[in-house]
């Protein structure tokens, strides 16, 4: 997977902050900036280091990658500034202004995903409670709990509801 890019490409920094590792814009930037990527061994659900249950990424039913690369320090937030692309690469969603940390929602599931057959033809996973967090990005909107999946407005996430 993204076997081209490297992560110093990217204009990121890594940095502590106060729930642990994050990733921060190195300089500004404008929407659409490729700002990271997953790769990393791709393995079967059973195979996944207990201790990485939270850092994986579905790739298909059953499959998923361990990034071994900064992907792992993007954390979840309810308003993110970016979305993890089919092509396994993470791009913002608007500017984002040098020293701001990197989101993406871990959780959510846009209507255009299902429009071009999303998670249906990919059989998305049901959610794992191993997955389940505190939220902690303090946005106005904040869920509070990341235990399933979400539209992106918000209702519930239900398997087969939005097939055509």
């Amino acid at each position: 997977m993204n076997g081209a890019f490297k992560d110093e490409d990217f204009p990121v920094e890594i940095k502590d902050c106060k729930y642990g590792k994050c990733a921060v814009a190195s300089r500004e930037l404008p929407e659409n900036t490729a700002v990271g990527f997953f790769k990393g061994p791709v393995v079967k659900e059973k195979d996944v280091p207990e201790e990485e249950i939270r850092n994986v990424l579905i790739i298909d039913k059953g499959l998923f990658c361990i990034p071994k690369t900064n992907a792992r320090y993007f954390n979840h937030s309810c308003n993110p500034n970016c979305v993890l692309d089919y092509d396994c690469v993470i791009r913002t969603l608007r500017s984002v202004k040098s020293g701001e940390e990197l989101t993406y929602s871990y959780n959510m599931v846009f209507y255009e995903e299902l429009e071009d057959g999303g998670p249906e033809d990919v059989e998305f996973e049901e959610w794992d409670p191993r997955w389940n967090f505190k939220c902690m990005c303090g946005s106005p909107n904040c869920q509070g709990m990341v235990d399933k999946w979400i539209m992106e407005d918000g209702k519930p996430y239900k398997r087969n509801q939005y097939k055509k």
